[in-house]
């Protein structure tokens, strides 16, 4: 019965490794988004051993040759069959697209942009920088997310305009000459630890990222009238789905094949 677990698993991590390719090339054309990479354990491996039929195993006060006789021989170890050890997010940058639009952002480090969140989502980070004032005026990504601000008068939220803003590559906002704000970027210690929400390019900090911490005024690292574009490379992600679609075909087959196995034994034995 081992082998049908061991088959059975295979198929389960194919099928999330599935799942994970579908969400990428789904968000390949997704303005900021990072990837994902999975990372796959084997259960531990357990000793199998022969044990004779005249083995007495339970002998601890024997001669010697009946207790050497009634030890078991080590046959090998025997494989449990694999889980998922966890997702992590790929960090590559993605290619920045030129648009001329005063309110899209690249950032060309290692930062991100912060937004409010849905109810009990709290703050959110994001590298989408595909920024607009909405019908209130306030400066909101693509998703209507409000972006997070340095203000003026201290202390960090949204912001509501009266006109188009002129970003620098500071991240200053500026309206008619007057700074209004900065973008109120951060950093984390572990990027690939941070959890995405839901399916699109907004992330959640964990204990294994980071608490986040801002970027100092004068970093730079913005990158005004563009957009950094998803890090998903569709053919590479098509060509991972048809080999992770095989190895499921395959686990699928080998089920078959014990079941069969199976079945031939019990009518024998029912015979």
């Amino acid at each position: 019965m081992r082998g049908l677990y061991t088959a059975a698993s295979g198929m389960l991590v194919q099928q999330l490794e599935m799942d994970r390719i579908s969400n990428d090339l789904a968000n390949s054309s997704t303005v900021g988004y990072r990837g994902q990479q999975s990372v796959y354990q084997g259960f531990p491996a357990v000793l199998l051993q022969q044990v004779s039929g005249t083995a007495k195993p339970w002998l601890t006060t024997a001669g010697a040759g009946e207790l050497a006789a009634s030890r078991p021989r080590p046959v090998g170890g025997l494989e449990q069959g694999a889980a998922l050890a966890g997702q992590f997010l790929d960090v590559t940058p993605g290619a920045i697209r030129q648009t001329d639009n005063p309110l899209d952002v690249a950032l060309s480090d290692d930062s991100f942009l912060q937004v409010q969140g849905g109810p009990g989502q709290g703050i959110l980070l994001t590298r989408a920088g595909e920024l607009h004032l909405d019908g209130q005026g306030r400066l909101v990504t693509a998703g209507g997310q409000p972006v997070l601000v340095e203000l003026p008068g201290g202390g960090t939220g949204p912001i509501t305009l009266t006109a188009t803003p002129q970003i620098d590559e500071d991240g200053v906002l500026w309206v008619a000459g007057q700074t209004v704000g900065r973008l109120a970027r951060v950093r984390v210690a572990a990027g690939q630890n941070l959890q995405p929400v839901g399916q699109g390019p907004y992330l959640q900090p964990t204990a294994a990222s980071g608490a986040p911490t801002p970027v100092p005024a004068g970093s730079g690292g913005v990158q005004p009238g563009a957009l950094e574009m998803a890090n998903v490379e569709p053919v590479m992600s098509m060509v991972e789905m048809i080999a992770a679609n095989r190895a499921y075909e395959a686990s699928a087959r080998l089920i078959t094949t014990y079941d069969d196995t199976y079945a031939k034994l019990i009518n024998a034995v029912m015979a």
